[in-house]
């Protein structure tokens, strides 16, 4: 089984959205097992495109600490492109958080919130941005 770090490096370098989208898949299946090396790699790898790509990963995965790890990316990155990735899944935590705490956050609603947010990620990566 490959480790975080080459699924990541996979993602960084797809070459088309299906690519993509696989080793999306295949990185969620090894980041719980791997967490602490997944948000090591989202600040520290010398490649801006892999730094958005595990910040993606740790916003789906919505651990208790994954607005923390967002936060400083968004505030610390030296890179601008992962500051923007970071400020925007950022945001849209937030919103995710305050549609709960309306109880606006049902299963229905979640799907399509989710499916936006891949939709959006992968129009940034393949398209320059929705």
């Amino acid at each position: 089984m490959s480790s975080i770090r080459e699924h990541l490096e996979s993602l960084a370098s797809a070459a088309n959205q299906a690519t993509y989208l696989n080793e999306m898949h295949l990185a969620a299946s090894v980041a719980r097992d791997e967490y602490t090396e997944l948000v090591r790699l989202s600040g520290d790898h010398p490649d801006p495109a892999v730094r958005c790509d595990a910040l993606t990963v740790i916003f789906f995965m919505a651990t208790p600490n994954f607005m923390d790890v967002l936060n400083s990316s968004r505030r610390d990155d030296p890179s601008e492109m992962v500051r923007g990735c970071a400020e925007a899944l950022f945001f849209r935590a937030l919103a995710a958080a305050r549609q709960r705490a309306l109880g606006k956050f049902d299963a229905d609603w979640l799907t399509t919130y989710q499916q936006t947010a891949i939709a959006e990620a992968i129009a940034w990566r393949f398209g320059g941005g929705p």
